[in-house]
C-alpha cells in the first residue's frame, strides 16, 4: 500500500537517506567490510523491505542506522540523514535522544531483560521517554499488551520474560517499540516468532499506526509472503551488497538479478502440495545463475500400515499455579495442555500448528521431560519418557532430542560451536577425539557452515547460522525422535529449503520421526505426514496433511489457513478487524472442570474436536 499520493509537497524528502554505507568489523589483519556501499531512501509513511539471506548484512545496516555498534570494534563510513540531520556526526548524548522517541526498532531476538517484569521494562520506557506518571505508565503498557494481542494483559505485567512463550516475548518487544510512536520504525524479523495469525494482525497494527502516525518502516525478513503484504518497495541483499532495488511489484514480477530470482523460487506457498500424499523435499535453486536445480529426493512414504508406533501420549495434561492477593493464594491455574493424545510412528512426521500460547511448546517439553504434568502417558519406543517412572535421562537422550525455538538461549555463550557439537559426543557415545573431531566436521557441513566456524562462539553467528547449529547439535547423536520447536522459523527462504530438505534425507536414511512444531503453514504443508491443530492447550484437528489442508474442518483451522501471508503483492489484501479480536485466556478459576474431550471422525483418519456448548473455553 503506497502513500506517496497523500503527501504535502513538504513531505516529500526522505525521513531516512542512506548513502555510501560501508561497516567494518575489527580482526585480526584490519577491518573487515560486512556491509558495502549501500545506499537507499525511505520516504515519510513508506514501508521498505530489506531482504536476503542470513549473514548479508541487514541487521548490521539496521544496527549501523540507529548507532548500536560499539565504534571500538566497528567502523562506519558513508553519510546517514535522519530527517535532514546526520546522524555520522551527532555526539552519543544526542543519537541517544533520537533513538527510542523518534526512531525505534524491533530486534530479532526479543531483547528483554530477564532479570526484570514485562511490566517494568514497559513503564520504564513510558516514563523515561514520555515523561508519564506510574500509574499513567502502567494504564498506557496494558494498553500495549492489548494492541499486541496478549491476552490478560494486566496480569503479565508481573511476568519474567522466561514464563513467555517466544511468541509472547517477540509481542511484548514489539508493544516496547511502537510505545513512543516513532517516526521511523526499524523492525529486524519483528514476526519471525509468530504464528500466522498473531503475524497477520501485527502486520496490519504496524500499517494501521503508519497511517496514523505518518510512521515509515524499515522491515528486515526473509518471508518473502511478508515482503509482498506489506512493502511499498524492496532491497535485496547478498553478502554485504544490495545487489537490487525497485517497487515490491517490480522485485516479484521482474527480477532481474540471478540471487532476487533464487529467493523468490524458494518461496514455499501454501496449496503447491494439493493433490499429494507424503512430504516432498523442495525444488533447490543455483544462486549464481537463478536456475532450478533438480528435488534432492522422491516423496517421502508414511510408516506401513500397522506398524507400532514409535512415540504414544495420552490424555496428556499440563497446568501452572495463577497466585496473588497479599498471602499469595491460588487463585487460579493456567490450562496450558488439556487432554492431548497422538502417536508418531518411525520415519513419520507429525508437525503441531496453532498461536503462540496455544500447547505447542509446553507439549514438546512435556514429552522431553522437561514439564511436569499433572496427568497423562507419554512412551517413547516401550520406555517411559516422562513422570515419576521415566526411564533415565542417560538412555532417552540417545533416544530423543529436541531443537529449541530460541537458539541464542539454548547453544552456551562461553563456549565455542566445535566444543557445544562434541560434548554430547564425548558423554554419550564415547568416541576418540579424532572421531569426534571428524563428526563435528560433519555436521557443520550436513547443515551449510564450513568447518573452521567450529572455533567461532554462538554470538559471532547471525540467527540463522546459530538456528543451523541447534539443528546440527540436535542431530548429532543419531536419535529416533527429533522434536523441532520452531527449528526453521529464523531461517531465510533458501536456506530454510535447504535445511528442511537436510531433515527429510536424514529422515529416510534412519528412520527418524519428528514431532515439527512451527507457525509457517506452507513449510507444515511441504513436511508433514501428519497435522494436529492446537487451540488453547487442546488438539482441535488432526489427520493426514492432505486431508486437513485440503479439507479443513475445524473454524480455528480455516482461519490459520486464511491468515497465512500471500507471496504476491497483487492480491495484497488489507485485514482491517482482525487487530480488535480478542484471545481467549488459557486462566481458569482454581476450581474449573474442563469439558471432556470428543473427537469427531470427519474421513479416514481425520478427527475433528466436538465440545458440548457450555464449554467456555472455546467458542
Amino acid at each position: 500500500m503506497a502513500f506517496s499520493a497523500q503527501l504535502r509537497p513538504e513531505e516529500t524528502q526522505p525521513i531516512l537517506s542512506v548513502s555510501g554505507l560501508t561497516t567494518s568489523f575489527k580482526v585480526a589483519r584490519g577491518w573487515k567490510p560486512v556491509v558495502r556501499n549501500v545506499s537507499f531512501d525511505i520516504g515519510p509513511r513508506e514501508t521498505l523491505a530489506v531482504v536476503g539471506e542470513s549473514g548479508s548484512g541487514k541487521s548490521v545496516t539496521a544496527m549501523s542506522i540507529m548507532g548500536l555498534l560499539n565504534p571500538r570494534t566497528s567502523l562506519i563510513e558513508g553519510e546517514i540523514r535522519f530527517d535532514g540531520t546526520s546522524l555520522t556526526r551527532l555526539s552519543d548524548a544526542k543519537i541517544r535522544r533520537v533513538r527510542g522517541s523518534d526512531m525505534s526498532m524491533i530486534f530479532q531476538d526479543a531483547s528483554l531483560n530477564p532479570v526484570y517484569t514485562v511490566g517494568f521494562q514497559l513503564t520504564e520506557v513510558l516514563r523515561l521517554k514520555r515523561g508519564m506518571s506510574r500509574s499513567q505508565a502502567t494504564e498506557e503498557a496494558v494498553t500495549l499488551l492489548e494492541k499486541v494481542r496478549i491476552p490478560a494483559a494486566r496480569k503479565r505485567l508481573g511476568d519474567y520474560p522466561h514464563q513467555l512463550s517466544g511468541g509472547m516475548r517477540q509481542r511484548v518487544a514489539i508493544a516496547m517499540a511502537l510505545a513512543c510512536k516513532p517516526r521511523l520504525l526499524i523492525a529486524d524479523e519483528p514476526t519471525t516468532a509468530l504464528d500466522v495469525t498473531i503475524q497477520a494482525q501485527i502486520i496490519e497494527l504496524i500499517k494501521l499506526l503508519q497511517d496514523e502516525e505518518h510512521m515509515s518502516v524499515m522491515f528486515i525478513t526473509h518471508d518473502m509472503g511478508v515482503v509482498a503484504e506489506v512493502a511499498d518497495r524492496t532491497a535485496v541483499m547478498f553478502r554485504g551488497d544490495l545487489v537490487e532495488t525497485g517497487t515490491t511489484q517490480e522485485i516479484f514480477a521482474r527480477p532481474r538479478e540471478a540471487y532476487t530470482k533464487a529467493l523468490l523460487a524458494s518461496i514455499p506457498r501454501l496449496g503447491s502440495m494439493n493433490g499429494t500424499d507424503f512430504p516432498q523435499p523442495f525444488e533447490l535453486i543455483d544462486h549464481r545463475t537463478g536456475e532450478p536445480v533438480a528435488a534432492a529426493a522422491t516423496p517421502l512414504p508414511a510408516a506401513p500400515a500397522g506398524s507400532l508406533s514409535l512415540l504414544d501420549v495420552d490424555q496428556l495434561s499440563l497446568r501452572f499455579d495463577v497466585r496473588g492477593g497479599y498471602l499469595n493464594r491460588l487463585i487460579g491455574r493456567v490450562h496450558a495442555v488439556e487432554d492431548v493424545s497422538f502417536s508418531i510412528a518411525p520415519g513419520e512426521t507429525l508437525s503441531l500448528v496453532g498461536e503462540s500460547g496455544s500447547g505447542k511448546s509446553t507439549t514438546a517439553r512435556a514429552i522431553m521431560g522437561l514439564s511436569s504434568m499433572v496427568r497423562g502417558d507419554i512412551r517413547l519406543g516401550g520406555l517411559v519418557a516422562a513422570g515419576p517412572k521415566a526411564a533415565p535421562r542417560s538412555v532417552l537422550c540417545r533416544k530423543q532430542q529436541m531443537i529449541f525455538q530460541d537458539p541464542f538461549a539454548s547453544l552456551d555463550p562461553r563456549f565455542r560451536v566445535g566444543d557445544l557439537l562434541a560434548e554430547p559426543l564425548r558423554l554419550h557415545l564415547k568416541l576418540q577425539e579424532t572421531e569426534i573431531e571428524q563428526k563435528v566436521v560433519a555436521l557443520l557441513r550436513d547443515v551449510g557452515l564450513r568447518p573452521d566456524m567450529a572455533q567461532r562462539f554462538p554470538h559471532q553467528f547471525s540467527g540463522g547460522q546459530r538456528q543451523r547449529i541447534a539443528i546440527a547439535r540436535a542431530l548429532a547423536l543419531d536419535p529416533q525422535l527429533v522434536v523441532a520447536d520452531e527449528a526453521v522459523s529464523a531461517l531465510d527462504v533458501s536456506v530454510k529449503a535447504q535445511v528442511i530438505n537436510l531433515m527429510m534425507e536424514i529422515q529416510r536414511e534412519r528412520q527418524l520421526s519428528y514431532l515439527f512444531i512451527s507457525h509457517d503453514m506452507a513449510v507444515v504443508e511441504r513436511i508433514s505426514h501428519r497435522v494436529a491443530v492446537m487451540y488453547l492447550g487442546r488438539i482441535v484437528e488432526i489427520g493426514p496433511r492432505r486431508s486437513v489442508f485440503e479439507n479443513p474442518s475445524h473454524p480455528y483451522t480455516r482461519q490459520l489457513m486464511a491468515a497465512a501471508p500471500v507471496p504476491d503483492p497483487s492480491r495484497r489484501q488489507l485485514r482491517r478487524g482482525l487487530v480488535a479480536d480478542e484471545i481467549r485466556s488459557p486462566i481458569r478459576p482454581k476450581g474449573f472442570a474442563p469439558a471432556l474431550t470428543r473427537m469427531i471422525e470427519v474421513a479416514p483418519d481425520h478427527f475433528v474436536l466436538d465440545l458440548p456448548d457450555h464449554a467456555p473455553e472455546f467458542p
